[in-house]
Parts: structure tokens; sequence; C-alpha cells
């Protein structure tokens, strides 16, 4: 029985560094993605296109995170933080694939975006005039 006991103890330890380590490939991804923003100062377009990319790796460890904490999240703020990761990771991913799928995107909504800021307030303004 102590030999068990001994052999669980050292798979949570190696679990909590399982969960540690892809949690710093996760800062890592991000910090990576901020620096290539400062260094290289890119375009609209390239920056969604570099995003995308590393949206897939930050979603796909994001999904990895929340497999390595749902063991550990015994109490109810454990488990929404396990919902919340999958959430983040699994928004992550889809904006990655999207944005692969359909590189003319950030174009486009950009553009509704700012048709509708330029249109919206002008009812009102029509009709606050005398």
């Amino acid at each position: 029985m102590h030999v068990g006991a001994g052999a669980a103890a050292r798979r949570a330890v190696i679990h909590r560094y399982a969960l540690a380590g892809v949690l710093l490939l996760r800062a890592t991804d991000h910090a990576l993605f901020a620096g290539w923003l400062i260094s290289q100062q890119p375009g609209w377009l390239e920056t969604f296109r570099a995003g995308a990319n590393f949206a897939l790796l930050d979603g796909a460890l994001g999904i990895l995170v929340t497999l390595l904490i749902v063991p550990l999240a015994t109490s109810t703020s454990g488990r929404w933080l396990a919902m919340m990761t999958l959430l983040d990771g699994m928004g992550r991913l889809a904006i990655g694939v999207m944005l692969r799928a359909f590189p003319g995107l950030p174009v486009f909504v950009v553009t509704i975006v700012s048709f509708f800021g330029l249109i919206a307030p002008r009812p009102r303004c029509s009709a606050s005039a005398p």
C-alpha cells in the first residue's frame, strides 16, 4: 500500500509539472506574438495572417490546459476555471481556423463595422436637428 501512495504522489507531481509546462508554452506563444508585432510592425492583413497561426497554437494549448486542469478541479471555482479555459481555447482555435479559411475576413469585418459606425449616428443626428 505504501508503494501505491508513492506512485500516486509521483504522478501528481508529474501532472502539475506538465500543467506548468503547457501554461509556460502558452505564455511563450503570447510573448512571441507580441514580440513579432513590436519588431516587425506588420500591416493589417499580415497581422491577422500571423495571428491566425498563433491563435491555432494557443487554442490547442488552451484545450490541453483544460485537460490537465479537470482532474485538479475539485471545487466549483475550479470547474468554472476549467470551463472558461476550454471556451477560451475553443474560441481561439475557431478564430484561427476562420482566419486561415477566410483570409479576407479582417477587411470585410472592419468595413462592415466602419459602415455601421458611420451610419448608426446619422438618424439620431437627423432627428435631433431643428
